[in-house]
């Protein structure tokens, strides 16, 4: 399969591997939100034995995204409205289809009792703003939105606007974004709290939105855009074989890690590291020999953010049928959650990511960029 060197929604050549690792990404996300259907005594909890360090899929999405913002915007000059077309792109790119997976969760479990499917102005306003449901709550998440994956995209939001405005000081951009990472990672929680945490699982007990400024979980996003300056620099080993070797030893580190289980949780000490330099070896590799991607895996990669968000619906289902218990669980259950998931992702992908969600980024990109 040649190469594509195009991208999606953003200046810039797509990166091959990338779209295959969103795509594993998305699928372990899936699995780790699937595994209950396969656990208990019947099955051995099977489920968590394999799936239960899903959520690091999370940690892989956030490396990948420090990534990418820098690669797709290495030949931007950088000026104000460069730094809101980037806005612009990025907005449209999720919270239209945020929308409507968040309005599609509603309609779905509002018969629900329970405090997790309860909505109010209040929470629902939070969600759609991308702001904390509750900063008092268990970090990373702080209270879970109705869709509770939309925890994750509060700091994508606070990230691309860090990223927006270091991009409008032109040639000092890395620098700003250096200082704006640093400024709300270390500076922040040492007047606050007179130390710094890197881990991303213990919360500062900070109020309001400073819960995600000062998160630890961002350090993913920082790892990720060294990555990036590190595959635009002259830094470019290219003997196969060592490259290989890395690459293998980062992969294999990471499925050790996962496998056993060891250090549950996000943020730079917990998965947020491995993946890292799983994702610096590939792009080492990646740079010298470019990687070649399955079509399907490829595919998986295109439809991983639809994928990401609805495929919680299908799960919901055993929550509304309770008297077919032997069809609402076990692993056929399982196995249709995840094929339901994968569909409604396809149809999410094909008729609001590249309907809705492009339709909203050409009207703004219209009224920044007036002819």
């Amino acid at each position: 399969m040649r190469c594509s060197r195009s991208v999606s929604g953003d200046r810039g050549e797509q990166l091959e591997f990338v779209q295959g690792l969103r795509g594993v990404a998305a699928a372990a996300v899936v699995l780790y939100h699937a595994r209950v259907f396969i656990d208990g005594g019947p099955y051995l909890n099977l489920g968590t034995r394999l799936f239960g360090s899903g959520g690091a899929g999370v940690d892989l999405f956030f490396v990948i995204s420090g990534l990418i913002m820098v690669h797709t915007t290495r030949h931007v000059a950088g000026t104000p409205r460069d730094a809101l077309a980037f806005l612009a792109r990025r907005f449209a790119r999720i919270w239209p289809v945020y929308v409507v997976a968040f309005v599609a969760m509603w309609l779905l479990t509002r018969s629900l009792t329970s405090p997790a499917f309860v909505t109010t102005w209040e929470s629902t306003g939070k969600t759609l703003a991308f702001y904390p449901q509750n900063p008092r709550a268990e970090a990373p998440f702080f209270g879970y939105p109705l869709l509770h994956v939309g925890w994750t995209l509060i700091y994508e939001a606070f990230f691309y606007l860090m990223f927006a405005v270091a991009l409008a000081t032109r040639r000092w951009r890395w620098l700003t974004l250096a200082a704006s990472f640093g400024a709300c990672l270390l500076l922040w929680p040492l007047l606050a709290r007179d130390r710094v945490s890197f881990d991303a699982m213990k919360s500062y007990g900070l109020r309001g939105f400073a819960c995600i400024a000062t998160s630890p979980i961002l350090w993913d996003f920082a790892l990720g855009v060294g990555i990036g300056l590190i595959r635009g620099s002259r830094f470019a080993p290219r003997d196969r074989g060592l490259l290989g070797c890395l690459v293998a030893l980062a992969v294999g580190a990471v499925l050790w890690q996962l496998l056993s289980g060891y250090r549950l949780g996000h943020g730079p000490t917990r998965w947020g590291l491995p993946m890292a330099v799983m994702v610096l070896a590939l792009t080492l590799y990646d740079q010298a020999h470019p990687i070649r991607v399955p079509p399907w895996l490829r595919w998986l990669g295109d439809i991983s953010f639809s994928l990401y968000l609805f495929h919680i619906l299908p799960q919901m289902v055993p929550r509304l049928v309770k008297h077919q218990p032997q069809l609402m669980s076990g692993g056929g259950f399982f196995v249709a959650s995840i094929v339901a998931g994968v569909v409604l992702a396809y149809l999410a992908h094909r008729w609001l990511e590249r309907g809705l969600a492009e339709w909203v980024r050409r009207w703004l990109l219209a009224r920044i960029n007036p002819r």
